[in-house]
């Protein structure tokens, strides 16, 4: 009726209240300045170091960032609020900045139509370009982030609008390799995820690796990686392209507990190099209790006491245990056994089991990794060691025999069960560990960085490779799952305290020389112990074994470490507790090195590479009685590591010719100056000119050694001259100390040996009247490395001022 129209509530004249409610989203639009149809444009440079950006467009359009964002990846978001906007749009563009000058590369767009009031969120992410590139997984936009920063001009556009733009950004940090897996897994096919393993992310996650830190566990995958990412590509160029005779390669990393192998697989899964499309994670042992078995484990219903019988049960086993993960994820804690088969059948049976198991779930085109983990313990390998070595060759020849899948093997000693590289069958090879680097970790703890400034000097640069070499062994030596537990602001008592001290150290003084000085002096290593077991290979560990040798099968090495040339060496911590009886050197050379790690006092004056040289050029010569030093070759066998001075001041005019005459042919002489080991503090000793190491062979030749852990050629072509005047000027009165030929040798491991011809002017060596002085650089100067090779990223300096 007309009178209930009349007080009907929706009829009713708007109340004071509500209209001024329905107006104040328009009141503070124009209050902040903003008017309808507008395009905003956003000029947004982020600059590396912190974690998070905080930007806010002025009335001028212009993004004022209050903190920057971190230098290699991130989450990135901009929220737009508005009111009663009938179309909003973004739009951003991307570029890499590194030192070159920008280039564009990537454009992204995301628009909403409909009316609408509250506040848009525009999700991007910003990945270093080694992770996915052309994924992404909001499908708006991902700039590929360069070594310097990422610069995006982004612009965000109403139509049709009554109402206000007001933004912001804001970053969450870097995505973890967990994120960047949980990414790859979304981006998957569903022919690729057929197997109920791979039912969610949470079911799949559930599958992969953990370790159990004290009272606590682990999740690997969600923990930094704290490596070179150029140590990763090679890994996963290795794995692609494996450099062996035999198609079918087990690779395999070996290194003591607690060196990161299990965690090394998923960073390298996810390099782009790698190229595989499934990661699988096989464990046989820890795992927080999820790992399988074969049922029964041992004798007498354990794998068969014939070893052809053993062999095709393993590979029966193989195929067992991959239906069994792919098929019945694991949903609690506890050993997973998998029944042996009394009739296994035929070897080749059983790779065509695979490959018919991994098309079926995982897709026709499928690149599986496969990583096995705490392999020895597949089955029982003690009351029949030879029949249980078989049991578990079958089983991994019948994964890496499989069509498009990648075996990678880790444990503390190698897969012996299967045989050396030299084999024709399926074999195993070697991989190196990617080495630990601090410079990564103190971009996830601040507290650990490393003291510089914005133009080192050569000293700073120098102090800074002795800085980083105690660090990163001290911290090994630690435990680096401490550095994990501190992250993740775990009770922490045993690096806490250090970590303290550490920071304090690094930002005592204005001068960073002296703050360098106090961080080495903190960083001592003193449960370091030398000469403590007596080991017969102990010099050819430290020169390197290849896998196979016949002296590495006959001495049981626990321990062992993949070196980069693929040859097998022990830690260094148990490098330097061996001694060699046959080679008395080699105990010199240990203490000399073991003193640059327990030195207390703060100037050492970075020796870590040349002492290292030393040592294993001392024992070197010991074991073959012959040097190698680029195309040179020297008869030498050292007995005995001195201290030594060829020039009495820091002129390289000032010879002592009556120390030349007096030196031994059995001696290898390290410069005597200011902070090397076996020199006092009450000797107050020039830097010696042009040399770091020398020696006087029996043929009366003179060899001058320069050291260098420069990455830069000109600094290299610096040494090449300096040392050619040296090498002319002692030619000239050589007689005078009996002489005959002086040979100067530059060793530059960190300049490969593509900017060696450059520093070379493309000559091989450069020629000086009757001698010669020769640049020895890249791989052929880490082989002189020898086993120390494991940690010569280590002593590299500042490779930022190329």
């Amino acid at each position: 009726s007309p009178r209930r129209l009349a007080t009907c509530p929706l009829l009713a004249p708007p109340r004071p209240a509500l209209l001024l409610l329905l107006l104040l989203p328009l009141l503070v639009a124009f209050l902040q300045g903003r008017a309808s149809h507008r395009t905003t444009r956003h000029a947004l440079t982020c600059c590396p170091s912190l974690y998070e950006l905080h930007a806010h467009t002025r009335s001028d359009g212009v993004v004022s960032p209050d903190r920057p964002f971190p230098d290699d990846a991130w989450w990135w978001r901009l929220r737009a609020w508005h009111a009663f906007f009938w179309r909003t749009s973004i739009t951003c563009n991307g570029y890499v900045c590194q030192y070159e000058p920008c280039s564009l590369r990537v454009n992204g767009q995301q628009e909403r139509r409909g009316w609408s009031f509250g506040t848009l969120s525009f999700l991007f992410l910003a990945s270093p370009a080694a992770f996915y590139p052309g994924h992404s997984s909001t499908g708006i936009v991902r700039p590929l982030l360069g070594t310097g920063g990422i610069n995006a001009a982004c612009s965000v556009t109403s139509r049709f609008s009554f109402g206000a733009i007001s933004t912001r950004w804001f970053g969450t940090g870097r995505p973890t390799n967990g994120d960047l897996l949980k990414m790859h897994f979304e981006s998957m096919t569903e022919e690729q995820k057929k197997a109920p393993l791979f039912r969610d992310w949470l079911t799949y996650a559930a599958s992969l690796p953990t370790r159990k830190v004290k009272d606590s566990t682990m999740v690997l995958h969600e923990q930094p990686f704290w490596a070179k990412p150029e140590s990763l590509g090679r890994l996963a160029l290795e794995l692609k392209e494996p450099t062996t005779i035999a198609r079918d390669a087990i690779h395999y990393l070996c290194a003591p507990p607690g060196s990161g192998k299990s965690a090394t697989v998923v960073p390298v899964f996810l390099h782009p190099d790698a190229d595989f499309t499934h990661l699988l994670y096989i464990a046989f042992r820890n795992n927080d209790g999820k790992f399988f078995q074969a049922d029964p484990f041992d004798p007498p219903g354990g794998p068969a006491a014939n070893s052809i019988l053993a062999e095709e049960q393993g590979g029966a086993f193989a195929v067992d245990l991959l239906r069994s993960l792919l098929t019945e994820p694991w949903t609690t804690s506890g050993r997973r056994k998998i029944p042996l088969r009394e009739v296994p059948g035929n070897p080749d049976k059983a790779k065509e089991e695979v490959e018919a198991l991994l098309e079926e779930h995982c897709g026709k085109d499928c690149k599986v990794l496969l990583h096995v983990d705490e392999h020895r313990d597949m089955c029982d390998r003690e009351e029949h060691p030879r029949c249980g070595a078989r049991f578990s060759y079958g089983a991994m020849s019948a994964w890496q025999q499989a069509k498009n899948v990648t075996v990678i093997a880790t444990y503390t000693d190698r897969p012996l069960a299967v045989p050396s590289e030299q084999s024709s069958t399926v074999c195993r090879v070697p991989l190196a560990l990617p080495t630990f680097d601090p410079d990564a970790a103190a971009k996830d703890l601040p507290e650990l960085k490393v003291p510089s400034s914005t133009d080192p000097s050569h000293d700073e640069q120098r102090l800074q490779a002795t800085l980083r070499f105690r660090l990163a062994m001290k911290l090994r030596i630690v435990g680096l799952m401490y550095l994990h537990r501190h992250l993740r602001r775990e009770e922490d008592l045993v690096l806490a305290p250090f970590l303290k001290e550490f920071k304090e150290a690094a930002n005592s003084d204005e001068n960073v020389k002296k703050r360098l000085e106090s961080c080495i002096k903190i960083c001592a290593v003193d449960d370091v112990e030398t000469g403590d077991q007596q080991k017969d290979i102990a010099s050819s560990l430290l020169l390197g074994l290849k896998d196979g040798s016949e002296e590495l099968e006959q001495s049981r090495v626990s321990g062992l470490v993949v070196l980069p040339n693929r040859k097998l060496s022990a830690s260094l911590v148990d490098l330097l507790g061996y001694r060699d009886p046959k080679h008395a050197v080699y105990l010199r050379g240990a203490n000399r090195m073991a003193k640059v790690l327990k030195a207390p006092r703060s100037a050492l004056d970075g020796t870590p590479l040349e002492e290292a040289y030393a040592w294993v050029l001392a024992v070197r010569s010991a074991v073959c009685e012959t040097l190698d030093l680029g195309r040179s070759s020297f008869e030498a066998k050292f007995a005995s590591i001195k201290l030594g001075r060829i020039y009495s001041t820091k002129d390289d005019k000032a010879v002592d010719w009556k120390f030349v005459q007096n030196m031994r042919d059995d001696t290898l002489y390290v410069a005597k100056e200011h902070g090397r080991p076996g020199v006092t503090g009450s000797e107050a000793l020039d830097t010696h000119p042009r040399t770091d190491i020398f020696f006087l062979t029996a043929m009366g030749q003179l060899v001058l050694i320069d050291v260098t852990g420069s990455c830069r050629p000109n600094a290299v072509r610096s040494k090449l001259e300096k040392l050619t005047s040296a090498v002319m000027m002692l030619q000239k009165d050589m007689e005078r100390g009996g002489v005959r030929e002086v040979h100067g040798v530059v060793l530059a491991p960190f300049v490969s040996k593509e900017k060696g011809r450059v520093c070379n002017d493309g000559k091989e060596g450069l020629v000086c009247d009757d001698g010669r002085v020769e640049l020895v650089c890249g791989e052929d100067a880490k082989y002189l490395l020898g086993g120390l090779a494991q940690v010569g990223e280590w002593f590299r300096e500042d490779e930022k001022r190329d």
